[in-house]
């Protein structure tokens, strides 16, 4: 951390309980606080004159089941799915569609003007940001009391902290496949928030229990009530503590915070974190605990298995100093791919080495011709891939060398000598390529010697003028760079 970011580092006052005015003290730190709402003109200072007010609202016309619903009325409630700390959400049915939504609407318990206010401007909020990864706002209006309702896309599936929670063992056996598709997963979130970055807002509560998968390949981040509008530095202060402990970065928990989109990368490596370790970062019997633990910044652990690339991302992403962070999503979402990409590459690598081991046990057992050369050819295929793909490995160079050679050997004993020429020039020389040229000139020798290999002598002649054409056309390329 910075001398200048340590100096203004005020966390919350020891013996405080900062949620306490939240009447949801009990609540765990895995689970999202939000500070004490203050008055509606603080909370909505960025949005205008008419959304401050109820009465801008137009009315619902919301049923509380099919046997109440009149010609009037256009959504139907069906059951509750879930509810938060002031809010409500409920299936519907929209009539005039013929299709089932989600509806948000307040807790009774939590009606203020403030609450109110702050479930218009999340509306507000999510309709503006028009994106495959976040669930669309379809309508806001007043219910029957005056209060807002905000109608969005019912996402059915699975939150991702079930799907992480079943697929544990897994992970934690180090199991590489599981582990790419979580971080597939985590990829399509970046490019929510990426997008939401782009339109000028933070989320504040990025964590996999926000995160709903669909039966289709759906990824929603969902719960966008603390979501937040940077100013014109790209900066929001809010006025207390907002958020989820346990994933919580050092700036939020600061007095007199300042957030930024760095804010989101942080929860963004928090979630990473708990992807590989099967937990969030921040761990405590008590609020205040975590909060002391985030304080000493102490150093993360990772197990065993975990490869340095990727515990070097999630380091860099939960950095306690913002500036050492990645500085923008796409520079962590790059990252993110490049190394998913490179280990895609590493398990088609296993795949190859499996198949060569096959391929010399077929060789050593004298297998059918057809068999060897099928495999052979598809080894060459893959480990040429792979040169591309990983190009500093010398082992996919050896493997592709061992390969060739016991293809050679087997052409040279079909006597497929125009073959066996052309991948001989294929690969670097070496002490065994040379034998190996000197057995496919000697056996030449002896074919072109008996008038009966007629078809023989014609491939010879094809193969020498093709190599003698690739060495031509090597040359001129290598004058064509030196130009």
């Amino acid at each position: 951390m910075s001398d200048e970011l340590a100096s203004t580092y005020h966390p919350w006052e020891a013996g405080r309980d900062p949620f306490a005015s939240t009447r949801d003290a009990e609540t765990l730190p895995t689970q999202t606080y939000r500070y004490p709402l203050g008055g509606a003109s603080d909370i909505l200072k960025n949005v205008s004159e008419s959304d401050k007010q109820r009465d801008s609202l137009k009315k619902l016309e919301i049923a509380e089941d099919a046997a109440q619903a009149d010609a009037e009325s256009d959504l139907v409630l069906q059951h509750e799915i879930g509810r938060g700390g002031v809010g409500i959400v409920s299936s519907a049915e929209q009539i005039s569609l013929n299709r089932d939504i989600a509806i948000k609407s307040l807790r009774a318990d939590r009606d203020s003007t403030s609450a109110r206010s702050q479930l218009i401007y999340e509306a507000r909020i999510q309709a503006g940001l028009n994106h495959p990864g976040i669930p669309p706002v379809h309508i806001i209006g007043a219910d029957s009391r005056g209060n807002p309702v905000l109608g969005m896309q019912l996402v059915q599936g699975e939150c991702w902290t079930d799907t992480l929670i079943r697929d544990g063992k897994q992970l934690d056996s180090g199991l590489e496949t599981p582990l790419l598709q979580h971080l597939q997963l985590l990829a399509r979130i970046c490019e929510a928030i990426a997008f939401a970055h782009d339109r000028g807002v933070i989320h504040r509560d990025i964590k996999p229990g926000n995160v709903m998968l669909g039966k289709f390949g759906e990824v929603y981040l969902v719960d966008w009530g603390l979501a937040a509008e940077l100013d014109e530095n790209g900066k929001f202060a809010p006025p207390g503590f907002t958020g989820t402990p346990a994933y919580a970065a050092p700036e939020m928990i600061h007095r007199g915070a300042v957030l930024d989109i760095r804010t989101d990368i942080y929860l963004l490596g928090s979630t990473l974190y708990e992807i590989i370790t099967g937990e969030p970062p921040h761990s405590g019997d008590s609020i205040k605990e975590v909060f002391e633990r985030i304080d000493l910044h102490e150093e993360l652990k990772f197990p065993s298995w975990i490869p340095a690339e990727l515990a070097d991302i999630c380091r860099k992403a939960l950095a306690a100093d913002p500036d050492d962070r990645f500085q923008t999503v796409h520079s962590l979402l790059t990252e993110i791919r490049l190394y998913m990409e490179r280990h895609q590459s590493i398990g088609m690598l296993d795949r190859v080495r499996d198949h060569i081991a096959r391929l010399d046990e077929m060789v050593e057992a004298n297998a059918d011709h057809d068999r060897i050369e099928d495999l052979g050819q598809t080894c060459r295929a893959m480990l040429e891939a792979l040169r591309v793909q990983l190009p500093d490995l010398d082992e996919i160079n050896q493997l592709h060398q061992h390969c060739s050679i016991v293809m050679i050997n087997r052409m040279i004993e079909s006597k497929n000598i125009g073959a066996a020429r052309i991948m001989l020039e294929s690969i670097p020389p070496s002490p065994e390529t040379e034998a190996l040229r000197e057995r496919v000139s000697a056996l030449a020798g002896r074919m072109l010697a008996k008038p009966t290999h007629i078809a023989t002598n014609v491939q010879l002649m094809l193969t020498e003028q093709l190599v003698k054409a690739k060495e031509e056309i090597a040359e001129l390329k290598a004058r064509l760079n030196e130009s």
